[in-house]
């Protein structure tokens, strides 16, 4: 299914709404009218801003943390582009940081370990909620990683790059709304080639992992992309993913799932309790499998913020990587049976979060 339209959801009079498991997400999303070649974010009136679905502006006097990394997300020569999603659901499947409380990271460690996660994330403070999060990070080449981290049979290996708000516990009403690239390795030819694509998630435990791809913007291997996901209200987030080398930004609002909790619906609500910035290990759709997982070398999440607010809406404070905590993505490998590290999330800087494969030691 592909949505097309600008300025629209899809037709309510042709497609009934739904509900819980047969609410699909491309029906809860929008696509936002693509603006003209004269507008200008830094200068536009905040009704034209509402109008095209942009963070409000900070002030540049009284917030200027705030505005120079708004800034960095629409200012100009970036060019809109509708991002024509169509949701995909029988493919890869991103999912809650699999990690056990025992290993969950503590204000002396600061390092948590996690079977499909490998990154950064940070806790709001003060009865504050984050509201946005945001960052940079170039596309990796995949390489096929050494023999003893290759399934047999495997012909496909599969990472993501992306940022997100929650999803770091598995409660009931949990969800994971997030932006980013895919990356896969195919192996069935030579030479082997890798392929990425744009993404928008909103996890949850009930409606499952399907995603929506952004078709109207291109992602090659090397090109520099930003990602921003803000909750607009407690049940509406608006994706931007930007690709920095072509210039070009696409992105959707979608609305929260609805679940099931004792038999009655249950409308999800972004918490903003945690944000992060993640190299995953997806899972294969459908399935409890995770995908092979390739060697993908370097990726640096530079740019990183969050902005928190007392409630769903325009951020009101700027929050960096000084208080992150960090994750480590470990393997379990047989004959001999060990765990091992794969990838692992390391401080750069208090805007940056280093991801390197490989550690191979426990």
């Amino acid at each position: 299914m592909e949505l097309a339209m600008s300025g629209s959801s899809q037709d309510s009079t042709q497609q009934p709404p739904e509900h819980g498991l047969h609410q699909t997400l491309l029906r809860r999303s929008f696509i936002y009218p693509v603006p003209g070649p004269d507008f200008d974010p830094l200068h536009a009136p905040p009704e034209e801003l509402e109008k095209f679905g942009i963070i409000p502006r900070p002030d540049p006097e009284r917030q200027p943390e705030l505005y120079a990394h708004w800034a960095q997300i629409f200012a100009p020569p970036i060019r809109f582009v509708e991002p024509k999603v169509r949701e995909v659901t029988a493919a890869f499947q991103l999912n809650l940081n699999v990690t056990s409380p025992a290993t969950l990271a503590t204000e002396t460690s600061r390092y948590a370990k996690s079977s499909n996660w490998s990154g950064a994330f940070v806790v709001p403070v003060d009865d504050t909620m984050f509201v946005l999060v945001a960052g940079i990070w170039i596309v990796p080449t995949l390489a096929v990683p050494p023999p003893a981290f290759r399934p047999a049979g495997a012909t496909q290996y599969v990472c993501s790059s992306w940022v997100g708000l929650d999803g770091q516990r598995r409660y009931l009403n949990s969800s994971l709304p997030q932006i980013g690239t895919m990356q896969t390795l195919d192996v069935s030819g030579s030479p082997p080639q890798t392929t990425a694509r744009g993404f928008f998630q909103w996890w949850d435990r009930e409606n499952g992992g399907s995603f929506l791809q952004f078709d109207g913007l291109s992602v090659q291997p090397g090109d520099v992309m930003l990602g921003a996901v803000w909750a607009m209200n407690p049940t509406q987030v608006v994706g931007y993913l930007v690709n920095i080398s072509t210039a070009e930004l696409a992105w959707v609002r979608v609305d929260a799932p609805t679940v099931h909790a004792d038999g009655a619906p249950l409308q999800l609500t972004v918490s903003g309790a945690t944000a992060e910035w993640i190299l995953e290990r997806p899972t294969q759709f459908g399935s409890t499998e995770l995908y092979a997982f390739p060697d993908y070398g370097t990726t640096s999440f530079s740019a990183c913020w969050a902005g928190a607010a007392l409630a769903a809406g325009p951020p009101t404070s700027f929050h960096d990587l000084e208080p992150a905590r960090f994750i480590r993505m470990f393997d379990t490998l047989h004959d001999p049976t060990r765990t091992v590290f794969i990838s692992m999330g390391e401080r750069q800087s208090n805007s940056s979060v280093r991801c390197e494969y490989g550690d191979f030691k426990e």
